[in-house]
């Protein structure tokens, strides 16, 4: 009977241990070579990064008459400000002779991101002040009655943007290309309504814009670039150690006493890492979550059409990221690699709506190409189309189609707006209110 209960008690406690085992062993190591991101040995006169950085190093923005300059790109050049421009623009001479030579070259590579956010602001600041000081060229040539420079100059801009959304960039560097984008397309909108177009430069200036109308090859290369850095400096310097910003984080999500010593514990090397720890935290676990939500977010990015993503895996993540923010401490502490999960939790969300954001630029420029159709049209003709099918062939293959949903972008002649759907994917008409409606009057 003695040898039965002390039987019974060793298998219990082997029960035990094998348990605390099971829970503190991680999944084997994942394969994500799919999600490498391959940067290529560019020479610097054939990168155009090495052009930008002289461009950057020559400009001259003054810092004192900042608010003047903002006031003139928002407003507009009036008389006073004539010699004002002038001399802004003739002090930055070298820098559109750099930023030109830049814009000529094929590729825009930036440095691989292997330090930190801090090393990549400076440039990109730089290059936003670039693009306005482009910005602030076209506005003056449209203001001297260059009609022609003033097209180039915006369509400068929103090559600029497109080159830094292939640029191999983080999150933060496609985000900056489509505000770039963004500016061009916004002044070319301006420019159409001052200017006669002949069908064959407007023919021109749509073939230039359709080049860079779609950057969703270099969002999927973003995206591969943000797991990379994901993997670099989150979840393998986890296994080195928890620096003090994300200790502190994990401290307000699981308020446990003495969690903050076994945090501590972390060595180099997580096999010899408490059993709490090797509990709480699972690094290839942690990474497989993350690779498959990448993973999604690239399936969809690559459809043709927005109502073609499939939000159901991708919504799933999100759902799940809430549910876990709002466990209990309990709750939280029960599921194994709860560690992991805050880091995804901390890392993950805002990832996805730069989506929308591409989206809504592609449309822009969409709409921008057939402004440009539509007035060359009008100029030529003496009046407006009753359909874009009109435009077809002179100015397009076929009818331009809304990236949201697929069908041809909508036209009215009546009330002189041309539209996309938007994320909602319904035809609201052409009501100004309604803030879905994206689309241009003219």
């Amino acid at each position: 009977m003695k040898k039965k209960i002390i039987a019974i008690i060793v298998i219990v406690i082997l029960i035990v241990i094998g348990g605390i085992i099971h829970l503190t062993l991680d999944m084997l190591p994942i394969d994500d070579s799919d999600l490498a991101l391959v940067y290529e040995s560019i020479p610097d006169e054939q990168n155009a990064f090495y052009y930008f950085e002289k461009a950057s190093q020559a400009m001259y923005f003054p810092e004192d008459n900042k608010d003047r300059i903002g006031k003139i790109l928002e407003e507009g050049i009036k008389d006073k400000d004539v010699e004002f421009v002038e001399n802004i623009l003739d002090k930055n001479k070298e820098t559109f002779k750099y930023f030109e030579k830049g814009l000529n070259v094929d590729k825009l590579q930036i440095p691989e991101m292997t330090e930190g956010l801090d090393e990549l602001i400076p440039y990109l600041f730089d290059w936003q002040q670039i693009a306005l000081l482009n910005q602030l060229k076209s506005m003056y040539f449209c203001k001297i009655d260059k009609q022609d420079e003033a097209f180039e100059a915006a369509l400068e801009n929103v090559r600029f943007g497109y080159m830094i959304n292939n640029s191999k960039g983080g999150l933060v560097h496609f985000m900056i290309g489509d505000v770039i984008r963004g500016i061009g397309s916004g002044d070319i909108n301006q420019l159409v309504s001052k200017t006669k177009l002949s069908e064959h430069k407007a023919k021109e200036y749509i073939s230039t814009l359709k080049r860079y109308e779609d950057a969703r090859d270099g969002l999927i290369q973003t995206y591969l670039c943000e797991y990379n850095y994901l993997m670099l400096h989150g979840i393998d310097l986890m296994e080195k150690g928890i620096d003090k910003n994300l200790k502190g984080e994990i401290k307000k999500k699981i308020p446990l006493p003495g969690l903050e010593k076994q945090l501590d514990k972390m060595e180099t090397t997580r096999f010899i890492q408490p059993l709490f720890i090797r509990y709480m935290f699972h690094p290839e676990r942690t990474k497989s979550k993350m690779a498959n939500h990448i993973r999604d977010i690239i399936t969809g990015v690559s459809e043709k059409n927005y109502k073609d993503i499939d939000f159901t895996a991708i919504d799933k993540f999100m759902y799940d990221l809430e549910r876990n923010a709002d466990s209990s401490t309990c709750i939280r502490v029960i599921k194994r690699n709860v560690i992991g999960r805050i880091l995804v939790d901390l890392l993950m969300p805002g990832i996805t709506h730069v989506i929308g954001v591409e989206y809504k630029i592609e449309a822009r420029i969409r709409l921008t190409e057939i402004q440009i159709a539509l007035k060359a049209h009008k100029d030529n003709h003496g009046q407006l189309p009753n359909s874009l099918d009109e435009l077809v062939p002179a100015y397009f293959d076929r009818v331009p189609t809304d990236p949201y949903d697929g069908q041809p972008i909508r036209y009215s002649k009546k009330d002189k707006i041309i539209y996309c759907v938007g994320e909602n994917l319904e035809d609201d008409g052409v009501d100004e209110s309604e803030e879905n409606l994206l689309g241009i009057k003219f």
